[in-house]
């Protein structure tokens, strides 16, 4: 019997210390995060690259530049929060950790904003068209990093009245159309976002909204006349600086 105990015991202490072990701050999250996007421009090199007559235009959209310009980005982005970037480190405060990832994801895909002339136009300045598009960007690298993490990340908007562009992906639910909600009536929570810890289907969760505001860069997509087709099809949404265009919403699970 006390053999059995003794096993119990030491099977009880490995597993706790492979859990403790294996445990990853908001550091390590935050670069796993980097990874998944940065994973998504190499996979897509040649479809930047690659003009309509098949010849190849290096046009410098190399993973390397991305993650140097996006974690530089994300500094700027993250100077007005309670927290430093240094803080992450050996830190595992959900609510860190769900603005920390929110702010990264959109500043990654203002990068990608900023890129879309390059990225969609070939050698000659001939339009060409690549859907690669900062939604297409974002919806692609939060599926990476769920399949690393977990960690649920995603894009989200009402369309102004006209809904999601991508109606699978993008889709509000319920806690998200009220974060929105929040966004639009309270100025206070546009700032830095909102989150809460919330209980659903019986699991408990910490679920955060960073605020997706329209740039200058995304007008030529999202902006006026309403109803006219932009450079992928879709209608244009009658956008102006400034609008609320939607939010990043984290959920993360609780033990």
């Amino acid at each position: 019997m006390k053999r059995i105990i003794f096993s119990f015991l030491i099977i009880t202490t490995l597993f706790i210390t492979l859990f403790a072990t294996g445990k990853r701050d908001n550091k390590s999250l935050l670069d796993e995060l980097k990874a998944s996007a940065i994973t998504q421009i190499a996979q897509n090199q040649t479809l930047f690259n690659t003009n309509k007559d098949g010849s190849v235009t290096e046009k410098g959209l190399t993973p390397e530049w991305f993650g140097k310009a996006s974690y530089k980005q994300f500094k700027t982005m993250s100077k007005g929060t309670t927290w430093k970037i240094r803080d992450l480190t050996e830190n595992y405060d959900v609510r860190q950790l769900g603005e920390a990832l929110s702010i990264y994801l959109a500043a990654a895909r203002i990068i990608i904003a900023r890129s879309q002339s390059k990225i969609n136009t070939d050698a000659d300045g001939t339009k060409n068209p690549n859907n690669f598009y900062p939604a297409v960007f974002g919806r692609l690298t939060a599926a990476e990093f769920q399949k690393r993490t977990g960690i649920d990340i995603k894009q989200t908007t009402t369309g102004k009245g006209m809904g999601p562009r991508n109606k699978k992906y993008n889709t509000a639910d319920s806690w998200e159309k009220m974060a929105l909600n929040k966004f639009e009536t309270l100025e206070s929570t546009r700032a830095f976002g909102f989150g809460e810890n919330v209980t659903e289907s019986g699991k408990n969760y910490y679920r955060f909204m960073y605020p997706l505001e329209i740039k200058n860069t995304c007008l030529s997509c999202h902006g006026n006349p309403r109803g006219s087709k932009d450079i992928s099809g879709y209608k244009r949404e009658g956008y102006e600086i400034h609008d609320l265009r939607g939010g990043i919403s984290v959920k993360i699970a609780q033990n």
